[in-house]
């Protein structure tokens, strides 16, 4: 029997832990989980199953327990075992419009970020004078603000949750330090932002690029010039690359730590 490993519960750094493998021989998950505590056992034995069947765990069988942030990690094993083709990725003019994949949103938003320094041209003038200054401008009526915290509240007033993870060097850059004093904007649109010092991102298996999934089926990546400056991006539904890059979020996003939280 070949296994291959999918992935490991994140709370606890692989020490131990809940963990996941596909079987692609035998086309089967193989589960390794705590063992369940005496009185679930007895709650099961208790419970009827099918009318007119036997009740309790039959012998030669066991009960394991995972917690549910593992969802994504089981999803990307059976992904694995069901899914044999490679993904297909859309570049332009194939990409979905941005601002209509975020309105498309039903129940989930997440964006992930690695970089710790963007050249993003429409933040260059407050970034410089950030540099210059040490003043942040936190007006959402300023700039390029009030069309994105509108997308914002306007997506988080549908009833989707978006979560946005961050993770970065640390000492954090010149980038990083103005990036987290204008944070409280995305916070008081809705957003919710947490921060991971890449010392504690060992051990997790992270994408090579930023990326913003939808509703967990939909995945945009973004692109970028070694100077941080935008390259494109490209765009997929393939079920088990969604569901690798879901598995890599949840992980960052557990460790975390929550933006009033972290001081930079």
């Amino acid at each position: 029997m070949g296994l291959r490993f999918i992935g490991i519960d994140p709370s606890t750094g692989g020490g131990g832990s809940p963990t996941v493998w596909a079987d692609e021989e035998r086309q089967e998950v193989v589960i390794q989980g705590w063992k369940p505590a005496p009185g679930m056992l007895a709650e099961i034995d208790a419970t009827e199953w099918v009318p007119g069947h036997a009740t309790g765990v039959p012998a030669g069988e066991s009960v394991v327990r995972l917690p549910a942030r593992m969802e994504p990690i089981v999803q990307q094993a059976f992904a694995t075992l069901t899914d044999s083709t490679g993904p297909v990725w859309h570049e332009r003019p194939g990409v979905p419009d941005f601002a209509a994949l975020l309105r498309s949103a039903e129940h989930t938003a997440v964006h992930l970020e690695l970089r710790d320094a963007y050249g993003v041209g429409d933040e260059a003038e407050e970034f410089e004078e950030f540099r210059r200054t040490g003043h942040a401008i936190v007006d959402p009526e300023h700039s390029w603000w009030p069309e994105w915290l509108g997308l914002v509240r306007e997506t988080i007033g549908r009833g989707v949750v978006m979560r946005r993870a961050r993770v970065v060097s640390e000492p954090v850059t010149d980038y990083i330090r103005w990036e987290h004093a204008v944070t409280p904007l995305n916070v008081a649109s809705g957003e919710q932002v947490r921060w991971l010092p890449r010392s504690k991102a060992s051990g997790l298996l992270l994408p090579a690029n930023d990326l913003w999934l939808i509703d967990g089926r939909r995945l945009l990546v973004h692109y970028w010039t070694g100077e941080g400056d935008w390259a494109g991006h490209a765009y997929t539904d393939h079920p088990l690359t969604v569901a690798q890059s879901a598995a890599a979020f949840e992980q960052v996003w557990d460790r975390a730590i929550p933006h009033d939280q972290y001081a930079v």
